[in-house]
């Protein structure tokens, strides 16, 4: 961010994660874990905002990124019913969630699901970006042999376009989705 100041995603089983007066979740939302998102100052002194980040399932937050205008974009995981929220798009029931908010952490411009609808993850995601127009980009991978340290997603029915580079799936593969 502009003057170094850092924002900073990932998960929590803390039921006292620091979170700030105002932000969107300042409780514990559930599961054995919640997502997070905080906003630090860059000599890491002082917590500018902070929130939790989630369902009543389990949540992850994986990517922060900023736009243009500094609003903040992140992309995460959920086993709960991750709430859709002023979207055109979604897919219900769905693993992952996208969501826009304000730099303050306290109010969103939408949030939305995407996957295949089964009410689990469907992809590790390992690349997150928003462009100059405010698209938003999401890679991920996933696999249906779960003797990769333990690691399973149901990457079948995923939401494709009719023009899909790839269209069918072994259960193990990449998967590029992109919100405009």
């Amino acid at each position: 961010e502009a003057g170094g100041n850092v924002f900073v995603a990932g998960g929590t089983m803390s039921n006292n994660f620091p979170t700030t007066a105002g932000s969107l979740h300042s409780n514990y939302l559930g599961g054995t874990y919640d997502g997070f998102l905080a906003h630090i100052n860059a000599t890491g002194t002082q917590l500018l905002s902070s929130s939790y980040i989630g369902t009543n399932g389990n949540d992850q937050v994986y990517f922060v990124k900023l736009d243009a205008s500094g609003n903040v974009y992140i992309v995460g995981q959920t086993t709960g019913q991750y709430q859709v929220f002023n979207a055109l798009y979604s897919n219900p029931n769905s693993g992952q969630f996208i969501v826009k908010m304000n730099p303050a952490m306290n109010s969103i411009f939408y949030s939305t699901v995407f996957g295949n609808g089964n009410g689990q993850p469907n992809i590790s995601p390992t690349a997150f970006l928003v462009d100059t127009c405010e698209n938003v980009y999401v890679a991920g991978w996933g696999t249906n042999n779960g003797a990769f340290s333990g690691f399973q997603n149901n990457m079948f029915n995923m939401p494709l376009t009719s023009n899909a580079l790839k269209s069918t799936t072994d259960g193990t593969d990449f998967y590029f989705f992109v919100i405009s």
